[in-house]
């Protein structure tokens, strides 16, 4: 199904404001334009869209995370016994997991190459999400609802297929239900300041619907 012109024109703007403000993105996950249009970032995590070179450079770290992972389990299956050297090796693989996590992390902070193309807006003709469809398993990734057309708005918890990279996979959510029972998500970072986030968007989307 085509996006409405209003949701269109709310991403391009969107994307062109993210590129630009950074800096902002690092503070809050929701941004606003100054333009009756808000931005909603899933920021702490990696959902950016990778181009080749990211690819290139994230494969190997993910190919080594799954052998430090899956090298304690085979041994433990075939031979190892409860003793000092193979507690010690799966001690090590945990440690060295733990440092690919990180690095990972490091690496995805890179705009140039993992660029913020995926967000939610809130402008004054409606919300709409833009993710890719491997992000959310059977939902629509770009939903698009008019503000007269939402009916309610539910705080969930959802899969987010990119958290995975964090070590995570279900984080909370926003779910904004409409007429024609489609509905966008919100996701959020399961941070310390999750509550919060999730009032300043609800907030924003509440004084949209009146």
């Amino acid at each position: 199904m085509k996006s409405p012109d209003w949701a269109i024109k709310d991403y391009q703007d969107g994307l062109y404001y993210t590129l630009g403000h950074e800096e902002e993105v690092e503070k809050s996950p929701l941004l606003d334009t100054g333009k009756g249009l808000f931005i909603s970032v899933p920021r702490g995590l990696p959902a950016c869209r990778i181009h080749f070179m990211g690819w290139f450079m994230l494969a190997p770290i993910v190919v080594f995370m799954l052998t430090v992972l899956i090298f304690p389990f085979l041994g433990f299956s075939t031979r190892w016994e409860f003793e000092m050297v193979p507690i010690g090796i799966t001690f090590g693989c945990v440690l060295l997991f733990t440092g690919l996590i990180w690095a990972m992390k490091m690496m995805l902070k890179s705009r140039e190459l993992f660029p913020r193309h995926y967000f939610v807006t809130l402008g004054s003709h409606g919300i709409a999400m833009y993710f890719p469809r491997l992000h959310f398993l059977g939902q629509n990734p770009k939903t698009a609802l008019a503000w007269e057309n939402v009916e309610s708005v539910n705080r969930t918890i959802i899969r987010f297929i990119p958290a995975l990279l964090t070590g995570k996979l279900n984080v909370p959510a926003l779910r904004i239900n409409g007429a024609n029972k489609d509905s966008a998500i919100i996701p959020f970072s399961p941070t310390p300041d999750v509550e919060k986030n999730i009032e300043q968007i609800e907030s924003v989307i509440n004084e949209r619907m009146k």
